[in-house]
C-alpha cells in the first residue's frame, strides 16, 4: 500500500495526504503547489505534538514550503518519520509511492 493512501494517514479521521504546503522562504510564493512538486529537505517531530510532523521541502525557483502532519496514531507518525528521514532528498511524489506496509 502507498504512504499517500495507507488507512492510518488520518487526523481526526480525515486523510492528511496531500499536505498543505505553507511557504517560508525564498524570491516569491507564485508557484502553486500541485501534486508531487518539490524535494524534502528536512522531517521533523513536532517538540509539542507527540502526534505532529513537520516537512520541509524545496522546489527548483529557490523557495521553500513547510506542512504539518497530524496523526491519529502516534505509533505510526513514528514509523512515518523513520521512512521520510530515509528518504530526505526524493520528490514528494516519490515519497507519497513508497510501499508502506
Amino acid at each position: 500500500m502507498q504512504l499517500h493512501s495507507h488507512p492510518l494517514m488520518t487526523y481526526k479521521g480525515r486523510p492528511i495526504w496531500p499536505p498543505q504546503w505553507i511557504w517560508i522562504s525564498g524570491p516569491d510564493n507564485t508557484v502553486p503547489l500541485v501534486g508531487g512538486i518539490g524535494t524534502l529537505e528536512n522531517v521533523q517531530f513536532s517538540r509539542v505534538l507527540t502526534n505532529s510532523l513537520f516537512l520541509t521541502i524545496g522546489i527548483g525557483d529557490g523557495n521553500r514550503y513547510m506542512a504539518s502532519l497530524n496523526f491519529d496514531d502516534d505509533h505510526f507518525a513514528q514509523r512515518v518519520l523513520l521512512v521520510l528521514h530515509k528518504h530526505v532528498g526524493r520528490t514528494i511524489k516519490y515519497i507519497a509511492e513508497i510501499d508502506f506496509a
